[in-house]
């Protein structure tokens, strides 16, 4: 579960941040 978690907030970073750069 928690190893889940970690993985799930790690990919949320990347996520992110491509989500800000198509935002541009």
């Amino acid at each position: 579960m928690l190893v889940g978690v970690a993985l799930g907030r790690s990919l949320d970073m990347p996520v992110a941040l491509l989500a800000v750069l198509k935002g541009r």
